[in-house]
C-alpha cells in the first residue's frame, strides 16, 4: 500500500468512529430511588437498618414520623440521604454503646429533620461521621454519654477530612460536647444551636478548620461556648457565646485562625487565649462577662483588633503569666477594674485602644513590661495608666485626661519608660511617682492637672524635657525622702514651678520656670539637693528657699522675677 493510500485509509476510518460516537444514545441518569420506612415496619423495609443495607447508593431514606430504635449502633458506609418529618416528629434513637449511628466513605452523606439520640449509660458519642461529605440540616444531636478522663464524647462528632455544611441543627444537653470537629476536619457550622452541654458547646482540635457561623452556643455547663485547641485554625464568625461557665471562646494549644464579630456575653470570660494560641480577634463584643472581656495567659500571643471590652466584672482585657499579644483599636470602657491589665511576665503591645470609664484606664504589675503607645485612657474613676510591683516597659504618646485621680502614676519599685504623653485635666497629678519607684519621665505633657509631676515617698525618677503648664498648684513637685534629676523640663503658668519639701534631695539642672504665681523654684522643710543652672524669670520670685532647707544653688538665672530674683532665708 503505497503511502499515500495509507493516509487516506487512516482518514476514512477516523470519521467513520467519529460518526459512531455521535450517533451513539446517551447513557441514561438513572432515577433517584426514594425508600420509605416506618417504626411499624410499614415501610418498604420493615426497619431503618434493613433500609440502609439493601438501598443503593444515592438513594433517599425518608422516614416517616415516630421513634426508630435502634438495637445496635448503625454505620452507613454508603452516600445516602436520610429524611424525617422534622426534629421533634422524627427520631433515632439507641442506647447501645460507642454511638447511634456512624457515616463513612467519601460521602456525600446527608440527613434532615430528624433527632439522633441515645439514652442510657453507656458510654457514647451520638453522631460520627469519619470523613467525606456531609450535609446536615435541621437535625438535633443530643444525649451523648462521656466519663471523665476517657476519650471525649459528643452529639455530633466530625472526623478525618470531613467536609460539608451542618446547619440550623441543635446539638444539646450532651454530657460533654454537643459539636465536635477534629482531625482535619473542614466543616461549615452555620445558624446551629449548641446549648446546654456539660463541656464545650463546639470543639475543634487536631488540625481542624472551617467556619462557625451565626451558631448560638450557651449555657454549657463545665467549659465553653466555642473551643480550639492543638492545631486548630477555624474562622469564628458572628457566633453568639453567652451564660457559660468558663469563656464563650477559648484558644488553647497551638491553635490560631479568626474570630470576627462574635459576641460573648455574660460568660466568666468573653474569650480566653492560653498556652501558646495566635489567633486574630477583630471586632468581637465582649460585654458584661462575671470576670474578663478578653484574657491572655501562658505564653498566647496574637492579635486583638476593634473588639468592644465594656462592663465586666473584673477587666475588659487581662494579659498574664507570659503572653505577649498585640492589641489594637479596642474598645475597653466601664469595667469595674481595669481597662487592659498587665501581670506577671506578660508584655507585647498596646496600640491606638481606648480605655474609659474603668476603675484604671491600663494596669501594669508586677514583672510585665508591655509597650503602650498612642492609647486614650481618659475619664477614668481612679489613674489613666498605672504602673507598680516591679513592672516596667514603655508608654509612649498616650492620652490621659479627666481622670479622677491621677493621668500616669508609678508606685512600688516600677521603672517605666513614659515619653511624650499627654496627661491633662486629671484631679490630681498628669504624672505621679510614690514609693520606690524610677524610671524616666520625657518630653511628657502634664497641663490642667492640680500637679504636673509629683514625687512621693522613695521614688528616684528621672524627668527630662516635660512640658508643666498652667497646673492649678504646682509644675513639678517632690516631698517625703525623694531624689533623681529633674533637668530641661518647662513649667510655667503654674502657682508654683517647682517645689521641694520634707526631706527630698533631687538635683534641678537647666529648668526652665517662668510666669509661676508664686515662685519659679521653692524649697522648703529640710529639703536639700542640688538647683544648677535653672533659668528662672517672670515669677512671683525667682527662688525660694525656707529657713531649715539646704539646697545648693549653683549658676542658676533668675531674672525679671516681680518681686524677688531669690529670697534664701537661711541663717
Amino acid at each position: 500500500m503505497s503511502h499515500q493510500k495509507l493516509l487516506q485509509h487512516i482518514t476514512d476510518m477516523a470519521l467513520i468512529i467519529l460518526l459512531l460516537v455521535g450517533c451513539r444514545a446517551p447513557t441514561p441518569t438513572p432515577e433517584p430511588v426514594t425508600i420509605r420506612v416506618a417504626p411499624d415496619g410499614t415501610g418498604d423495609y420493615p426497619t431503618l437498618e434493613e433500609a440502609v443495607r439493601r438501598a443503593p447508593e444515592g438513594a433517599t431514606i425518608f422516614l416517616v414520623p415516630g421513634t426508630y430504635r435502634l438495637e445496635e449502633p448503625l454505620h452507613i458506609y454508603k452516600s445516602l440521604r436520610l429524611m424525617g418529618a422534622g426534629m421533634d416528629e422524627t427520631e433515632i434513637v439507641s442506647n447501645a454503646p460507642d454511638y447511634v449511628i456512624c457515616f463513612s466513605g467519601d460521602g456525600p452523606f446527608a440527613a434532615e429533620d430528624i433527632t439522633f439520640r441515645h439514652e442510657g449509660e453507656a458510654v457514647a458519642d451520638v453522631v460520627v461521621v469519619e470523613g467525606g461529605d456531609v450535609a446536615f440540616a435541621r437535625c438535633r444531636f443530643t444525649g451523648a454519654v462521656y466519663v471523665e478522663g476517657e476519650e471525649d464524647r459528643a452529639g455530633l462528632w466530625l472526623q478525618g477530612s470531613t467536609t460539608g455544611i451542618v446547619q440550623d441543627c441543635e446539638a444539646v444537653e450532651n454530657d460533654n460536647i454537643g459539636i465536635l470537629i477534629e482531625d482535619r476536619a473542614q466543616p461549615t457550622l452555620e445558624g446551629n444551636v449548641c446549648s446546654d452541654n456539660a463541656g464545650s458547646g463546639i470543639a475543634y482540635f487536631g488540625n481542624a478548620g472551617g467556619v462557625a457561623l451565626g451558631n448560638d452556643c450557651a449555657r454549657n455547663r463545665k467549659g465553653f461556648g466555642i473551643l480550639v485547641g492543638e492545631l486548630a485554625q477555624p474562622a469564628l464568625e458572628g457566633n453568639v457565646c453567652t451564660d457559660n461557665k468558663g469563656a464563650g471562646i477559648a484558644y488553647g494549644g497551638n491553635s490560631g485562625g479568626v474570630a470576627r464579630q462574635n459576641e460573648c456575653l455574660e460568660n466568666w470570660a468573653g474569650i480566653a487565649v492560653g498556652e501558646r494560641a495566635q489567633p486574630m480577634l477583630e471586632e468581637n463584643v465582649c460585654m458584661d462577662n462575671g470576670e474578663i472581656g478578653i484574657f491572655y495567659f501562658g505564653n498566647a500571643a496574637g492579635v486583638a483588633r476593634q473588639n468592644k471590652c465594656s462592663g465586666n466584672g473584673l477587666y475588659g482585657i487581662s494579659i498574664e503569666e507570659q503572653a505577649q499579644p498585640t492589641l489594637e483599636e479596642n474598645v475597653c470602657s466601664d469595667n469595674e477594674d481595669t481597662g487592659i491589665a498587665y501581670s506577671d511576665n506578660a508584655s507585647g503591645v498596646a496600640r491606638q485602644n481606648e480605655c474609659s470609664g474603668n476603675g484604671i484606664g491600663i494596669g501594669v504589675l508586677d514583672q510585665a513590661q508591655p509597650t503602650l503607645e498612642r492609647n486614650t485612657s481618659i475619664s477614668n474613676k481612679k489613674i489613666g495608666i498605672f504602673y507598680l510591683g516591679s513592672a516596667a516597659g514603655v508608654a509612649r504618646q498616650n492620652e490621659c485626661s479627666g481622670n479622677r485621680m491621677h493621668g500616669i502614676a508609678v508606685s512600688e519599685q516600677a521603672r517605666p519608660t513614659l515619653e511624650e504623653n499627654v496627661c491633662t485635666d486629671n484631679e490630681q497629678s498628669g504624672i505621679a511617682y510614690g514609693d520606690s519607684a524610677s524610671g524616666v519621665a520625657r518630653q511628657n505633657e502634664c497641663t490642667g492637672n492640680l500637679m504636673g509631676i509629683s514625687v512621693i515617698d522613695h521614688a528616684q525618677p528621672t524627668l527630662e524635657g516635660n512640658v508643666c503648664s498652667d497646673n492649678e498648684n504646682t509644675g513639678i513637685a517632690y516631698s517625703g525622702n525623694v531624689g533623681g534629676v529633674a533637668r530641661w523640663n518647662e513649667c510655667s503658668g503654674n502657682r508654683a514651678g517647682i517645689v521641694v519639701v520634707e526631706q527630698a534631695q533631687p538635683t534641678l539642672e537647666a529648668n526652665i520656670c517662668s510666669d509661676n504665681e508664686i515662685a519659679g523654684i521653692t524649697y522648703g522643710g529640710n529639703a536639700g539637693g542640688v538647683a544648677r543652672q535653672n533659668e528662672c524669670s517672670g515669677n512671683g520670685i525667682g527662688i525660694v528657699v525656707l529657713e531649715t532647707a539646704g539646697p545648693d544653688l549653683v549658676d542658676n538665672d533668675c531674672h525679671d522675677n516681680t518681686e524677688q530674683d531669690i529670697v534664701d532665708l537661711r541663717p
